[in-house]
């Protein structure tokens, strides 16, 4: 709406696309390329049939698998029908990387999801967002390929 307030996660069940929207960014801008080293500690592990072999550490490459074609839908750009189902509801799909994956990912990453809704959501509701100068969106996609730093847009920040 036009009028600030407060953004209550009693009603997040029910803000699909807003969640959609929230998980898209985390899948674009991870924060970290990678994991941490795990390292394998029983005698020789096979996986997808290769040998690897006790004493050698993994590193998952968290960067690559948020922008697997064979897991979304739109693999550049920000695109929340990566994170809606047919009848649009928001569907978290397990393949967002950010907060690491499995039994070893982060212990914090439910209160930091819930941390995000919290201040985007009133960040949204109390200041209106704009351009501070035209630019085409396309052109900023076409510069932006995933790296670390997307291109620098001027945003101006109005109170509600």
């Amino acid at each position: 709406g036009e009028s600030g307030g407060t953004f209550s996660l009693k009603l997040i069940s029910k803000l699909h696309v807003f969640r959609s929207f929230i998980y898209e960014i985390l899948r674009l801008s991870t924060l970290g390329i990678a994991s941490i080293p795990r390292y394998v500690l029983d005698d020789d592990v096979t996986f997808a049939g290769y040998n690897i072999p006790k004493g050698y550490g993994i590193i998952g490459d968290y960067a690559s698998q948020n922008k697997d074609k064979s897991k979304w839908k739109t693999i550049e750009g920000i695109d929340i029908n990566n994170h809606l189902d047919g009848n649009g509801k928001f569907v978290n799909k397990g393949n967002v990387f950010t907060f690491g994956i499995g039994r070893r990912n982060c212990p914090g990453q439910a209160l930091a999801i819930k941390i995000i809704y919290c201040v985007m959501g009133n960040m949204m509701l109390n200041y209106k967002f704009e351009m501070v100068k035209e630019q085409d969106f396309d052109d900023i996609e076409s510069k932006y390929k995933g790296g670390p730093d997307p291109p620098q847009t001027p945003v101006r920040v109005i109170k509600r």
